[in-house]
C-alpha cells in the first residue's frame, strides 16, 4: 500500500516539474519570439510541440509502469496528462499527446489485449474531456467532471493493474487510492492553473509597460528605448534613420464638442488605421502623448519619409471616423527629421528638429507635412 502511495508522489513530482518547465519555456518564448503567438501557423506548430512534449512525458510513465516496480500507478498520470492538456492547452495538443500515448501503449507493452482496450479508452477519454473543456461552466467544474468520467474505467482496469481485488475487504484501500488520485490530480490542476494565470499576468505587465493601453501602440518609454538603439545602429552602420512626429489637428475641439469618449474612440480607430498602413519593415509606431504619435523609419531617407507621411496624411483625411455613431473627418500635421550621418550628434537633437518641423506644419495651416531639412534651407 505504501509503495503505491510512494509511486503516486514520485510521479506527481515528475509531472509538477514538467509543468513548471513548460511554463518557463513558454514565458521565455513569448518574450523572445512574440510572433510565434501571433502568427497562426507558428502558433499551431507551437501547440503541436506542447502536445509532443507531454506525449513524451506519457511515454516515460508507460516505460516506468512496465518495470513492475511502480504497481501500475503511472496509469493515473497518463490520464492526468490528457486532462491537464484538454483544460489548459486545447484540442490540438491533446490529440497529439493522445496519439503518442496510444502508439506507446501498443508498441512498448506486451499484453496487447489489455492495451488495446486501454487505447480505445484513451480515444474515448480524449473526446469526453475535449468536449467538456468547451462547456460554459467553471474550470473547476470541468476538472471535476473530467476526473469523474474516469471512474468507470478505473473500476474495470485498475484492479488488474494494481492487483488489488475490488471487494468489501479492500474497500478502504480503494478509497485511499482514489482519494489520493483525486488529490494529486487536483494539485496538478491547480499548478497548471497557477502557471497559466501567472504567465498571462506577467505577459500583460510586460506588454503594458511598453504599450499604450488605449491604442496598443508602443508607449513613450518603448519609443525612447528603441529610438536610442536605432540611432546608435544608424550611426554605427552609416544608415539613414527618419523620425516622423504627427498629431491630430484641432483634437481638443473633438473632445469639447463630442466628449472624451468619442475622442478616445477616434484615437483607437486612428491606431487601427496606422497598423493597417503599409509602412516599411521594422518601423515603430508609438503614441507619445495625448494626440501625438511617432513613427520611426529605419533605413529610410528624408524623401522616402516625406512620401510615406504624405500618403498617410491623405489616407487619414479621406477616412471617415466613427461611421456607426458620429461620422467625423480629421486631419493630421507632421514633422520629419532624418539622420544622414552628418546632421545630428544625438537622438535628442533629432527629435527636437522633428518637433520644430511639426510646429512649423501647424503654424503654416495644419494638414501638411514639413521636413526639418526644408527648415534649414529657409
Amino acid at each position: 500500500m505504501w509503495e503505491i502511495i510512494e509511486s503516486i508522489w514520485s510521479s506527481l513530482a515528475i509531472f509538477l516539474y514538467s509543468l513548471f518547465l513548460h511554463g518557463i519555456i513558454l514565458r521565455f518564448l513569448r518574450k523572445k519570439k512574440p510572433n510565434w503567438f501571433i502568427n497562426a501557423r507558428k502558433h499551431l506548430t507551437l501547440r503541436y510541440f506542447i502536445g509532443t512534449y507531454y506525449g513524451v512525458l506519457g511515454l516515460y510513465f508507460i516505460i516506468r509502469s512496465q518495470r513492475g516496480e511502480d504497481h501500475g500507478i503511472y496509469t493515473d498520470m497518463i490520464l492526468d496528462i490528457l486532462l491537464i492538456l484538454a483544460l489548459f492547452g486545447g484540442k490540438s495538443p491533446t490529440l497529439i499527446a493522445t496519439l503518442i500515448l496510444i502508439a506507446g501503449k501498443l508498441f512498448l507493452t506486451h499484453n496487447y489485449a489489455n492495451e488495446l482496450i486501454y487505447t480505445f479508452f484513451l480515444m474515448g477519454y480524449f473526446f469526453v474531456i475535449t468536449e467538456l473543456s468547451q462547456l460554459s461552466i467553471s474550470p473547476l467544474q470541468k476538472f471535476l467532471w473530467a476526473k469523474l468520467s474516469i471512474l468507470p474505467f478505473a473500476v474495470y482496469y485498475l484492479p488488474h493493474c494494481l492487483e488489488i481485488p475490488l471487494t468489501l475487504t479492500t474497500a478502504y484501500q480503494w478509497i485511499i487510492i482514489l482519494g489520493i488520485s483525486l488529490a494529486s490530480s487536483f494539485l496538478l490542476y491547480q499548478a497548471a492553473r497557477f502557471i497559466t494565470l501567472s504567465n498571462e499576468r506577467i505577459h500583460e505587465l510586460e506588454f503594458f509597460s511598453l504599450h499604450d493601453p488605449m491604442t496598443f501602440l508602443a508607449n513613450y518609454r518603448a519609443f525612447n528605448q528603441l529610438f536610442l538603439r536605432s540611432f546608435k545602429k544608424a550611426r554605427l552602420r552609416r544608415q539613414n534613420l527618419s523620425l516622423v512626429l504627427f498629431d491630430i489637428d484641432f483634437f481638443k475641439q473633438i473632445n469639447d464638442t463630442y466628449g472624451h469618449q468619442t475622442g478616445n474612440k477616434v484615437l483607437q480607430e486612428l491606431s487601427g488605421l496606422l497598423q493597417g498602413f503599409n509602412f516599411p519593415k521594422h518601423s515603430l509606431l508609438a503614441r507619445i502623448g495625448g494626440e501625438e504619435f511617432a513613427i520611426l523609419l529605419p533605413k529610410t531617407s528624408g524623401n522616402e519619409a516625406l512620401a510615406i507621411s504624405e500618403a498617410l496624411r491623405l489616407k487619414v483625411r479621406e477616412h471617415q471616423f466613427l461611421q456607426k455613431e458620429t461620422s467625423l473627418s480629421i486631419t493630421i500635421s507632421a514633422g520629419i527629421a532624418t539622420y544622414t550621418n552628418t546632421n545630428f550628434s544625438n537622438q535628442d537633437l533629432m527629435k527636437e528638429k522633428a518637433d520644430e518641423a511639426l510646429y512649423q506644419a501647424k503654424q503654416s495651416g495644419r494638414d501638411q507635412v514639413t521636413c526639418s531639412y526644408f527648415l534649414l534651407m529657409t
